[in-house]
């Protein structure tokens, strides 16, 4: 660029640099003036080189929907590469649970990540339900159901659970 500038009777001159999303570091960002400008033979053309892309701190997704994460990120300049789930026994499972790498870190403009999407499932109350009708419901959701009774009916009464109503846990668990 400078030596087609100096073709054109111009004068190139450190302009610095600046981040840019679509020229590569080291490549040119911009001119001043712009070029189309009518300049006079001899001015000064400042030439400002690219830093790449800017710098974005991943910002914390957790229990947000796909949809919304995706969003802040493609508003972020981030790309969601890949959505893979993990047990969080914090967040509900369909939600983020994080991503890779986590949140915080400091990444580029551009760059690509994984969306760790929760699978934990929501533990039903069962307690007043009859054995029989809490062990099928449990085993719908994924679970390996244990059932300990005095007697061996799946008419007696669900009295106590574990995990407990409203826990999160692991399918198959």
């Amino acid at each position: 660029v400078e030596d087609e500038l100096r073709r054109r009777t111009f004068e190139p001159v450190d302009g610095g640099s600046a981040f840019s999303t679509t020229v590569p570091e080291g490549g040119v960002a911009a001119l001043d003036p712009a070029p189309g400008t009518v300049l006079p033979v001899g001015s000064q053309v400042e030439v400002v080189v690219s830093k790449g892309s800017p710098p974005v701190d991943l910002p914390d997704l957790a229990g947000r929907t796909v949809d919304d994460a995706r969003r802040i990120l493609d508003e972020a300049g981030l790309t969601v590469q890949d959505v893979r789930e993990v047990f969080d026994p914090e967040v509900d499972g369909g939600r983020v649970a994080g991503t890779d790498p986590e949140a915080g870190t400091e990444v580029r403009a551009g760059s690509t990540l994984t969306l760790l999407v929760s699978n934990a499932v929501k533990v039903p109350s069962m307690l007043g339900r009859s054995v029989g009708s809490a062990r099928d419901e449990l085993r719908e959701l994924g679970f390996d159901v244990s059932v300990r009774q005095v007697a061996d009916s799946d008419r007696s009464v669900v009295i106590a659970q574990s995990p407990g109503a409203n826990g999160r846990a692991e399918e198959g668990s």
